[in-house]
């Protein structure tokens, strides 16, 4: 579970930095949210299915760095974003980790 949520914290890092670019990039209006939460997911879907059960072990005790702390608060800031994100990859991940004997 610990696992997750240092999944989470960091892939709510890029969706906060990858948010910023696309605003940037993007005519004004409301961002392309979906397109992100996709992109994001994404790239965790794909780090769970592509590390070994010992680099996600490794992973798990590190702490968390700064800009995992500011996706953090985005995400306590925008629930209704943290919640499709968790829905996207709770089950992937989820799976990866028991398939690792990280959860029981």
């Amino acid at each position: 579970m610990m696992m997750m949520m240092k999944t989470v914290l960091a892939s709510a890092a890029i969706f906060v930095a990858v948010s910023a670019s696309a605003m940037a990039q993007t005519p004004p209006g409301p961002p392309p949210e979906d397109a992100i939460l996709e992109m994001v997911s994404g790239i965790v879907i794909d780090q769970y299915k592509t590390s070994s059960c010992e680099d996600l072990r490794t992973k798990k005790g590190a702490p968390p760095s700064e800009i995992i702390a500011q996706g953090m608060a985005f995400m306590r800031d925008h629930p209704a974003t943290r919640i499709k994100f968790i829905n996207m990859i709770a089950a992937p991940v989820a799976n990866r980790m028991f398939e690792c004997g990280m959860i029981p």
